[in-house]
This record gives C-alpha cells, structure tokens and sequence, in this order.
C-alpha cells in the first residue's frame, strides 16, 4: 500500500484521530496519503484553508509520510 485516504474536515482542521490514523497507515506500510479536505464551502477564509492544509502536510511529514494530494470538498 503506497498511498492511504484520510479525510479532515475544513471546519474543524486535523483532530487527534488523524496523527493515529497515519500511524497506522506508517505501520502498515504507506507512504504517502491523499487528503478529501470536506465541508470547504462553509469556510469563507481562504487563508485558513491553506493554513489547514499546512498543519495536515506537516503532520504527514511528521510521521514520515508524503501528502500525494489535498482535493477540497
């Protein structure tokens, strides 16, 4: 398995559920991960998104994977 789904919403940004998912993804042999960023259209700040997407690609390189790609939903 290379690449892993994961799912964090816009309104609530990464939550302690993701570091333990991409753990698991790292234990079970992942490299990388693509993101559904859900529920964007009930945040009107542009900047937050991007900051949102940040902390989930620092999270991912925290625990040694990549991020293949970040779709916003």
């Amino acid at each position: 398995m290379t690449n892993a789904p994961v799912v964090v919403s816009a309104t609530d940004g990464p939550m302690p559920e993701l570091v333990t998912q991409l753990q698991a993804i790292k234990a079970g042999g992942g490299t990388s991960v693509d993101v559904l960023l859900s529920h964007t259209n009930l945040v009107d700040d542009q900047e937050l998104l991007e900051l949102v997407e940040l902390e989930i690609r620092d999270l991912a390189t925290q625990n040694g994977l990549t991020v293949g790609s970040i779709t916003r939903g």
